[in-house]
Formats: C-alpha cells, structure tokens, sequence
C-alpha cells in the first residue's frame, strides 16, 4: 500500500473476492461473512494523494487515528460494518463528499454525520434507523427491502430525498410521519409506490407544501387502472411541480 502514495494514486479499487458466495439483493446480502476479508483503512493512512475509493467484499476494521483528508467519495459494496464504524470513517475522512453503500450489512442504526453532500444507500440489510446529522447534505438517495426511521437531526441544507422501500409496509410511514419530518428546505421528494399502496396516499397536503417537486413512481401489474388512481394523484397536484411515471413490476417497459 506504501506504493499508492510514491504513485500519487487519486482512485483505488479493491476487491476483495477470495472465493467467497456473492451478495445477494435482498434483506440479509452478506450471506457468509467469515468468508470476508478483513481490511482497515489504516493501511491507506500514508495514501495522501487518493481522491476516490471503493471497497468491496471486506469487513471494516476500526480505524482510529487514521486521517485521510483528500478523500472525496467513498463506496462500501458488499462490505460487514459493526455498530460505531462508519461513524469511524467519517471522523477520518474529514473532507469526504459522497458516500454510497451498496448490497452491505449494517447496524441496526447508523449516523450520517460529517461533511458529505451526498449520500446513497441500495439494497443492504440490518439496518433499521438512519439518523441524518450532516450539516452539508443536499442529496439523500436510499433504496432498501424494508422500512427504515429516519431522523433529521441536523440537515439545513438537504434539499433532495428519494426513498424507495420494496414492501407496503414501508408506506403508511413515508406518507405519515416522514412527510411530516421532512426538513421545511427540501425541495424534491421522489417515492416508488406499488399500485396496491396508493390507499396510502395522504390526504392532507400540507406536509407537502414546501415542496418545488413531487415525483411518484408507480410500480404497475395486470390491473394497473390509471383512471382509478387520477383522484388520489389530483389532490397532490398542489405541489408547484408534481409528476409521475409507471413502471411494470417485471422491470420491463418503462411508460410514463
């Protein structure tokens, strides 16, 4: 790893594959973590130059000490973080920007803090709260199989949320309590709904007064019926900007 920094490397890919089942898309990704290499980010601690990184298929090992302030964006796919990690990486990456998590397995709660903007999670399982404390974040994008509390502790500049939550139980949720905890700054709200879930649709538009935009992406099948559904979608065209699209649940042809 010595070479990295002699090199100047800006951007480092590591997988770490050793034989081992890969992750799968659903609510348990990690199917065997002994199989996981074990990898701590202090042997980058001396890689001044590197910009952008992306780990997969490791297990992050605390870290304390390390300094890493040029790295910009981080990617963990596939990757086993115990309780207090990633609150680990961010106080050594004091001046990252991005953060993606893809296919991980997480704590049960996690705490978005330090300077990132930008934030992605798809697909990991474990995860249970996410409680947003970066005061720079603008762009929150989070795709899981099952619902997840979110906190806005201390966001004031979050401006762009996409939620998509595969599962109807997600959904009295994201139009209860989590429209109405949506921070007054956010502009653009974009949710995936499953045709079955439009009862879900809130009936007091308020909660979405603030916003500049409102996207629904409808998730249709065989008795998808656009007429049935236009009541539910009109009382929500108080937003200044609102729209949809539909998408077939067999991921095929998209129509809007």
């Amino acid at each position: 790893m010595h070479s990295i920094s002699r090199l100047g490397v800006e951007r480092l890919r590591l997988s770490f594959d050793c034989g081992s089942d890969h992750p799968i898309y659903n609510s348990n990704p990690i199917r065997n973590p002994n199989k996981l290499f074990k990898f701590s980010l202090e042997l980058l601690s001396q890689a001044s130059s590197l910009k952008h990184l992306y780990l997969y298929h490791c297990i992050i090992q605390p870290s304390s000490g390390v300094r890493l302030n040029s790295l910009r964006t981080l990617t963990l796919d596939s990757v086993l973080l115990a309780s207090g990690q990633l609150e680990s990486v961010f106080s050594s990456c004091l001046n990252l920007n991005r953060l993606e998590l893809a296919c991980s397995k997480l704590p049960y709660k996690l705490c978005i803090s330090g300077t990132v903007t930008s934030v992605f999670f798809l697909a990991c399982g474990g995860l249970e709260e996410i409680d947003l404390r970066a005061k720079n974040l603008r762009r929150f994008e989070c795709i899981l199989f099952s619902k997840v509390r979110f906190y806005f502790s201390f966001v004031p500049m979050l401006e762009i949320v996409i939620i998509n939550f595969n599962g109807a139980a997600a959904m009295p949720y994201i139009f209860g309590d989590f429209a109405r905890d949506l921070p007054a700054q956010v502009k653009s709200l974009t949710v995936k709904v499953g045709y079955s879930q439009i009862k879900y649709f809130p009936t007091e538009t308020q909660m979405f007064r603030n916003l500049r935009e409102l996207t629904l992406v409808l998730v249709f099948t065989y008795d998808f019926d656009i007429v049935k559904i236009s009541l539910s979608l009109r009382r929500l065209s108080s937003s200044s900007a609102f729209g949809f699209s539909a998408i077939e649940d067999n991921k095929g042809r998209k129509r809007k």
